[in-house]
């Protein structure tokens, strides 16, 4: 058994988990993290309160808040170039 994750430490890998899957189920999420499900809930009830994911019997789901942020960050990344000439040229 490895050295027990503060935290924030499992609280990160959680959301890492969830940005992957979009689905945890909380016996995945102690195994992955090594620790008990009371631990679990616990991040799963913080993480909740922060906005970061919807809790469900048995797990959690990743917010729709958080599924749209990526999408945006990923779509603001497709053609750069493009859409620095259209903000230029609206800014003239």
């Amino acid at each position: 058994m490895s050295k027990p994750l503060i935290p924030a430490q499992r609280r990160e890998k959680i959301q890492e988990y969830l940005s992957v899957h979009q689905i945890a189920r909380s016996v995945d999420l102690c195994e992955l993290l090594e620790t008990s499900e009371a631990t679990v809930r616990r991040d799963l009830e913080w993480l909740e309160q922060k906005g970061v994911l919807e809790r469900t019997h048995g797990g959690a789901i990743l917010s729709q808040r958080m599924i749209f942020e990526q999408e945006y960050q990923q779509r603001a990344q497709h053609h750069p170039e493009e859409k620095k000439r259209i903000g230029e040229l609206a800014a003239s």
